[in-house]
């Protein structure tokens, strides 16, 4: 953290701009292993704010969303990862879960409705 801190507010040089949207992706993904979804996405987005095509940051972000049950987006940052590059192990087997939560989530709610409106 201190070392993100470090590299100082925007606007930033090149080389800085990369160097800090590295730390970020890293921090992200040291929060992740930590269980920390929430800060993991927010520092994930950092770093794509500085570096839009940075793929360990959109990933970790997916993964992040996904923890947290925003499917949709987590989605969106998965096929994106895909997109980039279609061998991504990681990203295919990230975005099945998504899928499979949002169909136990989408059955589940029509469960519910079916009973309020029996």
């Amino acid at each position: 953290r201190a070392a993100v801190a470090a590299a100082g507010p925007p606007p930033l040089p090149p080389a800085v701009g990369e160097l800090k949207a590295e730390l970020h992706a890293g921090l992200a993904e040291v929060q992740l292993r930590l269980g920390q979804a929430a800060a993991a996405a927010g520092n994930a987005g950092k770093a794509l704010e500085l570096r839009p095509d940075h793929l360990g940051a959109r990933y970790a972000r997916g993964v992040a969303r996904a923890a947290m049950m925003d499917l949709e987006a987590a989605r969106e940052d998965l096929v994106a990862v895909l997109r980039a590059r279609p061998g991504h192990a990681g990203a295919s087997r990230e975005l099945g879960r998504v899928r499979d939560k949002a169909r136990q989530r989408d059955t589940q709610l029509a469960t519910r409705l079916g009973k309020m409106f029996a």
